[in-house]
C-alpha cells in the first residue's frame, strides 16, 4: 500500500529549507511530498531576501515535491477554512482533507480546523 501524502503549509517547509534540511525532505519525503500552488507562491515570494528558500525548485524537479492545485471538492473545503486561515494552510488543508493526506503545519490555527475537521 503506498505511503500516504504529507501536504507541507509556508512555514513548515520553509523552516526545513531555511535549515538547511534538504537532504532530510529528500530521503523522509521522495515522492510523497506536496504542495500547493498558494505555498509555492507565499515561498517564491521570499526568494530574494532568503536564498535558501530556492531549494525548493530542486525538490521540485526531482520530484521530491509535487506541485498541486486544487481539485473542485477541495475548493469547496478551502473557500470555508480561507475564513480561518492564510491561503497556504487553507490549501493545504483542504487538499489533504479530500486526499486522506497528512498535513504538515506549526500553525495552531491549522491544527485545531484539522481538528475540527475529523
Amino acid at each position: 500500500m503506498p505511503e500516504k501524502g504529507w501536504y507541507f503549509d509556508t512555514v513548515s517547509l520553509c523552516n526545513f529549507l531555511l535549515s538547511g534540511a534538504d537532504s532530510l525532505l529528500k530521503t523522509r519525503y521522495h515522492k510523497h511530498g506536496f504542495i500547493t500552488w498558494e505555498v509555492y507562491d507565499e515561498i517564491c515570494a521570499g526568494f530574494v531576501k532568503y536564498p535558501a528558500l530556492k531549494t525548493l525548485e530542486i525538490l521540485l524537479s526531482d520530484q521530491t515535491f509535487t506541485l498541486v492545485c486544487l481539485s473542485d471538492p477541495a475548493r469547496k473545503l478551502y473557500s470555508n477554512l480561507i475564513i480561518h486561515l492564510g491561503k497556504g494552510e487553507a490549501s493545504c488543508l483542504a487538499l489533504a482533507k479530500v486526499s486522506n493526506g497528512i498535513v504538515v503545519t506549526d500553525d495552531r490555527s491549522a491544527r485545531q480546523q484539522c481538528n475540527h475537521s475529523h
